[in-house]
């Protein structure tokens, strides 16, 4: 079964952060973190619909303007998501250029700010020049920041010397048809076939369900599932970066972030330098293995090593287990 979740990294493990997500079956992507982004293509960052910052740091931030430059003729809105300080930090981006000349473009950015359990939302429209415009403030239910149809996203947030958030993505159901089956039965693909998946993703009572299926009648939703689809749990992704080890950051971890089928987590500094890692509240690649040990991930990733390791980045890997 394809999953839905596509990720990949923008740079190198040691260049600026950034988890680009193709999201299978759709036309737009995901991105966590917005550090250099020049290696992207145009049409790559035009797909770009929902940011996920992590915190403002320069290199989890610098591709703001790589971003608001490639998208002035967008139409589709841009969502981004950060923590404390991130609807000030967007508008003062926006303050730093002059836009009289901008009203007839049609791009629209909504910032979410998630802190103390409430997500703030901010508008600023090419129409409106850029002005801050207030949206809503909602109480965050179970961590969860965004969802639709195919995905659940929640945020918490952690330390870093500042607010920095960490994310956890998890599709909500692998749904996928048995064509052999669909050609045995002489029923012709189309929208009913989409609707039925739906139904069984929102979890909706699949026996109090009747599907019209073109040139063939009606049948219930129950019926169809069980002959027609493989229907396995969704996969997940939780990323990291950019903490502390403490009690505190570790308990919030292991009590909100179950089992991913992936860790995404960065990897600083070795143990040899563990004593500039507390000064500079980052992981080592030891204590990113023990936090995907902790939270039972099925796979490691890591990232974000510092420079100092260049040409020896060999000494992360082993230390994280992987080599």
């Amino acid at each position: 079964m394809k999953s839905l979740f596509k990720p990949f990294f923008v740079n190198d493990p040691h260049q600026d952060p950034g988890l680009l997500i193709k999201l299978f079956g759709r036309k737009d992507f995901f991105i966590i973190d917005l550090g250099d982004i020049s290696r992207l293509t145009v049409k790559t960052i035009l797909k770009i619909s929902r940011v996920f910052i992590t915190h403002t740091h320069i290199d989890h931030f610098f591709g703001f303007d790589g971003l608001l430059r490639t998208s002035l003729s967008k139409k589709e809105p841009i969502h981004i998501y950060g923590p404390k300080g991130i609807i000030k930090n967007v508008y003062g981006k926006l303050l730093g250029y002059t836009w009289n000349l901008i009203t007839e473009y049609p791009i629209s950015i909504n910032v979410h700010e998630i802190s103390k359990n409430f997500i703030t939302t901010y508008l600023f429209s090419a129409q409106k020049k850029f002005k801050k415009i207030f949206v809503s403030k909602e109480e965050i239910t179970n961590s969860i920041i965004y969802e639709d149809q195919e995905i659940i996203i929640k945020a918490i947030e952690l330390d870093h010397k500042i607010p920095v958030l960490a994310y956890y993505l998890k599709e909500k159901k692998r749904v996928n048809v048995k064509k052999d089956v669909l050609n045995e039965l002489c029923l012709k693909p189309g929208p009913w076939l989409s609707d039925l998946k739906k139904i069984v993703i929102s979890d909706a009572k699949l026996e109090d369900t009747l599907i019209k299926i073109p040139d063939y009648g009606e049948m219930l939703a129950s019926e169809l599932a069980k002959k027609l689809l493989i229907i396995k749990e969704g996969e997940s992704i939780v990323y990291i970066t950019d903490i502390v080890y403490s009690k505190k950051n570790l308990s919030k971890i292991t009590n909100y972030f179950k089992e991913p089928d992936i860790l995404f987590c960065e990897a600083f500094f070795t143990t040899e330098d563990i004593n500039r890692a507390k000064e500079r509240y980052h992981l080592t690649a030891k204590q990113a293995r023990e936090i995907s040990e902790m939270i039972r991930a099925k796979k490691l990733i890591i990232f974000h090593f510092s420079p100092r390791y260049k040409g020896n980045f060999s000494k992360i890997y082993e230390e994280a287990g992987l080599k």
